[in-house]
């Protein structure tokens, strides 16, 4: 038996129809992937971005002002030193005070402590582990030893976290406590370095000669690298005369 015309045609028109109901079906499911995936991509991109941002960020930064330089009849060279640590404009910290410091020699020595966490903690911006931790502790010439140098900040037996460490969240307290406690014990007994989620304990000192009138910079990035740039001119609005 010989199907009638029209209901062919409308067999034919239902599979066309179908047809491109499938092709549109397709089509919009490209699209929803492909800007799926287009934001999945958006969104790893902006956690890279975040993460490169986090290791290169600068944690810490000093300002030192080479007041003057004088040799002496024995022939060593006394520099006198103005120092600031600065916020992230280069201003000298609220509540800080420029301190004037004198060390023997013009190579000039800026010692550091550091407590140094792995890459991806400091990537990761962990509250605690998001940036080595840097602590400017002495300041020496190299016609001196350098236990006779200018001391700057230290930490003490009764509270060992040094006050630019002090977070001041309760949570982090006895963590921030426990690492400059044990400060020496990860210099010496990797283990514990490893238990406490710290890479490296290590001293770093960087050094120069100065010059007589003129500004140097010293700047701490998050993974723990110490640079010391210079000579810049003076800027008179840190280094400000009768300080």
């Amino acid at each position: 038996m010989i199907a009638p015309a029209g209901f062919l045609l409308n067999k034919v028109r239902l599979l066309g129809w179908l047809a491109v109901t499938i092709v549109a079906l397709l089509f919009a499911w490209t699209l929803i992937e492909d800007r799926l995936e287009k934001a999945e991509l958006r969104a790893q991109i902006a956690d890279l971005r975040s993460r490169v941002a986090r290791l290169t960020a600068e944690t810490r930064r000093a300002r030192v002002l080479v007041e003057s330089i004088k040799t002496d009849a024995a022939g060593i060279n006394h520099t006198v030193l103005l120092w600031a640590e600065t916020d992230e404009a280069g201003k000298l910290l609220p509540g800080d005070t420029l301190r004037r410091l004198q060390v023997r020699g013009s190579d000039v020595h800026f010692d550091s402590r550091q407590i140094i966490f792995s890459s991806e903690d400091t990537a990761a911006g962990d509250p605690l582990r998001g940036r080595a931790l840097t602590l400017f502790t002495r300041i020496w010439g190299d016609q001196q030893s350098p236990e006779s140098g200018a001391a700057l900040e230290v930490g003490d037996a009764s509270n060992p976290v040094p006050a630019r460490f002090r977070s001041g969240s309760a949570s982090l307290r006895d963590a921030e406590d426990r690492l400059w406690r044990r400060f020496q014990s990860y210099c010496t007994d990797q283990a514990a370095a490893e238990e406490d989620g710290v890479r490296t304990a290590q001293g770093t000192a960087v050094h120069k000669t100065l010059l007589a009138g003129r500004e140097y910079r010293i700047s701490v990035s998050a993974p723990g690298q110490v640079l010391l740039d210079g000579p810049f001119d003076p800027d008179p609005f840190v280094f400000r005369p009768g300080h």
